[in-house]
């Protein structure tokens, strides 16, 4: 993946470093690697764009094949994000936390978890006394 990060099967290896890395329980390492993931093969992103090219019926079924990892990932971000914000109570954790939960809500407005990732969203904004941010979100 390090010397062709934009070949069509990257980001399928990229989920498997994210599985291995699960499965070791390296918590740490898994997490990078979601990061990884998420910013690389993302829709937009580098490897998108130099993926459009494929004959379109190959392309779009590598993008919807990937857009699922790259949703999944990005969930687990926030979920780990949130927690570790409510674990350390710091406003960068609190910021990063916000990120997340507004990346995943903006990326996948019709993803069915949304409502919940807008929950943390508002539950962030409440601990930090911001009450009116806490009820538009």
């Amino acid at each position: 993946m390090r010397s062709n990060p934009l070949h069509e099967d990257a980001p399928y290896f990229q989920g498997q470093v994210i599985e291995a890395y699960t499965r070791g329980n390296f918590v740490d390492l898994a997490h990078a690697a979601r990061i990884t993931l998420v910013e690389t093969y993302r829709e937009g992103g580098a490897w998108f764009k130099a993926n459009a090219g494929e004959s379109k019926r190959k392309a779009k079924a590598l993008v919807q094949l990937h857009r699922e990892k790259v949703r999944e990932s990005m969930y687990e971000l926030t979920l780990y994000h949130h927690a570790r914000a409510q674990s350390s109570r710091k406003m960068e954790d609190d910021a990063t936390a916000v990120s997340w939960d507004q990346r995943f809500i903006e990326t996948f407005p019709d993803d069915p978890r949304r409502k919940q990732v807008q929950f943390l969203l508002a539950e962030i904004h409440y601990d930090q006394e911001n009450y009116l941010q806490a009820l538009a979100d």
